[in-house]
């Protein structure tokens, strides 16, 4: 369960790295590939930005935690293969397409997202790497025996 540990912790890094992000203010959401519309939404203190990105946070230190206790056996959660083969396709889904989606963006936001070329590389290898952990997590919960005392 190594992979899924390594995917669990990388989600709680994440998450953190949205809560730091809330508080650094504009030029952490630039820096970091928000756009400028969530950089200037902070600038101008509007408290969506700050809730969505909390909202951000909050999914990921979940996914996070999931994966940590499943793959330390600390506690056997409830819908544990569901949840994480969700994650796992998300992730990987997010790491395949994000690439694509950026290149054949059309429209106004186009420009913008191919001048993040970088970012969304970046962000689509990691998301990538992360659903792999919690794909091989995912496989290996389906190939233990049930247990209904600890699922």
């Amino acid at each position: 369960m190594k992979p899924l540990l390594l995917g669990g912790i990388g989600c709680v890094l994440a998450a953190l790295l949205h809560v730091a992000i809330i508080f650094g203010g504009p030029e952490w959401y630039r820096f970091f590939g928000a756009g400028e519309q969530a950089a200037q939404q902070a600038a101008a203190g509007e408290i969506s930005i700050g809730l969505l990105t909390a909202g951000i946070a909050a999914v990921l230190l979940l996914w996070g935690v999931y994966a940590i206790a499943v793959a330390r056996g600390v506690r056997r959660l409830p819908l544990a293969k569901t949840v994480l083969g969700l994650v796992a396709a998300i992730f990987l889904l997010r790491g395949l397409l994000g690439l694509p989606a950026a290149l054949w963006a059309h429209g106004p936001e186009a420009d913008a997202l191919r001048l993040r070329m970088g970012f969304v590389v970046t962000t689509s290898a990691i998301s990538l790497a992360l659903g792999l952990c919690y794909l091989h997590g995912v496989r290996q919960l389906w190939r233990e025996p049930f247990d209904t005392k600890t699922r």
